[in-house]
C-alpha cells in the first residue's frame, strides 16, 4: 500500500469515540482565498499593479495564490508591499526562469507566488516541473495548521502526450513527501486540464485529473457546484475550466461560505497585462479569471463527531457481518493480491471458489439509534475504502443505499469503482433522507476478462457524523 492511500485512508478512517461536549467557540472567523494565474505578471514594467492589487485586495484575502509570476522583486512583491498585512515575511516567490530551467530556485518560464497574511509555520518548498513549478507552505490559519500550495502544470495538445500527467504525478508526490497524514492541505492553480469538457469518452484530461482523487483530493467547484451546465465555472476566456481548488484532510468545522469566479476581472479593469486600454463586449473575458473561496472556521455550531458503524471492515473476521458473492482471503491467496493492510482482503464475485461474472455483497447497518438526529436533516453518513483489480480490467465499486423502517428505498448513490490495479482510495458522503432506518452498503464486483472476479476490498468504512452539542 503507498504512502499517499494509507495517509489518506488512515484521516478518513480516525473516529474518535464520543466523548464530553467541548465548550464552543463563539468567536466568527473566516478565511478568504483567491486563487489566478495572472497574465506573466511583471513580465514588463507596464504591467498594472495598481489596478491588479486594488482588484484584490477588495475581496480581504488572507491567502493569495497565484501562477505566471515572472518576476518576484519587480513583479510579485510590487503588487503587495503597499499592504501592511502581505509583508515579505509571509510571502514566497519563485520567478520565472529560462525554459526549462534548473536548480532549486527556477521556476522555469512560469513563475509561481503565495503571499499571506498568517506567518508560516515551515520552510517553503519549492519543485521545479518540466519548467513548471509547485510551490508550497504551512501557515496557522485561524488555530489550524494548513498546508498551502501554488501549482502550474503543463499544457498539451495530443492525447499521446503524457507531460501534464507527469507533472500531476510529481505534485501528488511532493506533496505527500511533505505533509503529514492528518495535515490539511489546500491545493491551488492552473493545472491547464479542462475536467468538465472532455475531447472525447477516453479524453486524457478527465483521467488524469483522477491522480488527484487518487490521493484524496476533492473538486471544491464541483462539490459546491455539482450541475456542470448550471455553474460551470469557467476560468479561462470564458469557455474552459483549467484553474482549481483542491483540498483534502480540511477542519470539519469548516464550511464553504462563498466559492466563485470573479468573472471579466481584465474587461473590468480595462487594461491588458501590459497597461493598454481594452474594451470587451458583454460577456467578454480575457485570459484567466481569479478564483474566490471563502471558509467559515467559526465553532461556533454545534460540534460534529464521526462514528465508526461498519463491522469487519478489513476481513480479518472472515466473513462475519457480510452477506452474498464474498470471500475473505490471505493475501495472496490463490494468485489474487496483496491486503492493503493487515493480512486478509475481500473479494467480491469469486477468486478461489464460485467465479461468477457479477458478486455483490452487502451489509445492513442500524441507525435507530441516530433517529433523533436523522430526523433534524442534517447527518451525513461517509462511506468508502481501497480498492483494486489483478491487472486493469475487472471492476470493484461501491455504494450506499437509505431504507425506511418497512424496506422501502428512499436513496441511492451511484457506484464508485476502480479499474487500478494497486489499491486506490474511493469515498462519498450523503445526507441521511430523515426516516431512515436503516444504510446498506453495497460491493460490486464486475468481470471483464479471465476466469475469475479480481474484485478487492480493503479498510472498508462507513461513519455517520452526528452533532454532539455545546457545553
Amino acid at each position: 500500500m503507498n504512502k499517499t492511500l494509507k495517509a489518506s485512508l488512515a484521516t478518513l478512517l480516525f473516529v474518535p469515540t464520543l466523548y464530553a461536549q467541548p465548550a464552543c467557540d463563539t468567536t466568527q472567523n473566516q478565511f478568504t482565498l483567491i486563487n489566478w494565474n495572472a497574465w506573466e505578471m511583471g513580465n514588463n514594467t507596464r504591467y498594472p499593479f495598481s489596478a491588479v492589487r486594488q482588484k484584490l485586495l477588495q475581496y480581504n484575502p488572507d491567502v493569495i495564490t497565484l501562477q505566471e509570476v515572472k518576476h518576484c522583486g519587480n513583479g510579485f512583491y510590487s503588487l503587495f508591499q503597499p499592504n501592511v498585512d502581505f509583508n515579505y515575511a509571509n510571502m514566497w516567490c519563485a520567478q520565472a526562469q529560462a525554459y526549462p530551467g534548473t536548480g532549486a530556485g527556477s521556476a522555469g518560464s512560469y513563475g509561481i507566488g503565495i503571499a499571506s497574511i498568517y506567518s508560516s509555520i515551515s520552510d517553503k518548498v519549492l519543485h521545479e516541473i518540466n519548467g513548471r513549478t509547485i510551490l508550497g507552505a504551512k501557515y496557522q490559519i485561524n488555530g489550524k495548521a494548513i498546508w498551502v500550495w501554488s501549482a502550474h502544470t503543463a499544457f498539451v495538445t495530443s492525447e499521446t502526450d503524457k507531460k501534464r500527467l507527469q507533472n500531476f504525478n510529481t505534485i501528488n508526490a511532493v506533496i505527500n513527501n511533505h505533509v503529514l497524514p492528518n495535515e490539511a492541505v489546500i491545493l491551488t492553480g492552473d493545472f491547464n486540464a479542462n475536467l468538465d469538457d472532455p475531447w472525447g469518452s477516453n479524453d486524457p484530461e478527465r483521467g488524469e485529473m483522477q491522480v488527484f482523487w487518487d490521493n484524496g483530493f476533492e473538486d471544491l467547484w464541483r462539490q459546491q457546484h455539482p450541475d456542470i451546465n448550471d455553474s460551470p465555472g469557467y476560468t479561462y476566456y470564458n469557455i474552459s475550466r483549467i484553474d482549481y481548488i483542491l483540498a483534502r484532510n480540511l477542519p470539519e468545522h469548516w464550511h464553504i461560505d462563498a466559492l466563485e469566479v470573479l468573472n471579466n476581472v481584465w474587461c473590468q479593469l480595462g487594461l491588458n497585462n501590459e497597461g493598454e486600454s481594452i474594451s470587451c463586449g458583454a460577456n467578454g473575458s480575457i485570459d484567466h479569471d481569479p478564483i474566490l473561496l471563502r471558509f467559515d472556521t467559526s465553532n461556533h455550531a454545534n460540534q460534529k463527531t464521526r462514528v465508526a458503524l461498519l463491522k469487519n471492515t478489513g476481513a480479518e473476521q472472515g466473513t462475519a457481518h457480510w452477506s452474498g458473492d464474498i470471500e475473505s482471503l490471505n493475501s495472496n491467496a490463490c494468485d489474487s493480491v496483496p491486503a492493503a493492510h493487515g493480512s486478509k482482503l475481500f473479494a467480491v464475485g469469486g477468486v478461489c471458489t464460485n467465479e461468477s461474472a457479477l458478486g455483490h455483497a452487502s451489509q445492513h447497518v442500524d441507525l435507530n439509534d441516530y433517529a433523533a438526529d436523522i430526523q433534524r436533516g442534517n447527518t451525513t453518513l461517509y462511506w468508502g475504502g481501497l480498492l483494486r483489480n489483478y491487472n486493469g480490467t475487472d471492476v470493484p465499486s461501491m455504494t450506499v443505499s437509505f431504507h425506511d423502517a418497512q424496506g422501502n428505498t428512499l436513496a441511492s448513490h451511484p457506484a464508485r469503482g476502480s479499474l487500478r490495479s494497486s489499491w486506490t482510495l474511493q469515498s462519498n458522503k450523503a445526507l441521511v433522507p430523515e426516516t431512515t432506518s436503516y444504510a446498506v452498503i453495497h460491493l460490486t464486483g464486475t468481470r471483464h476478462g479471465g476466469t475469475d472476479n479480481d474484485s478487492y476490498f480493503d479498510e472498508v468504512f462507513l461513519d455517520i457524523e452526528v452533532a454532539s452539542g455545546c457545553e
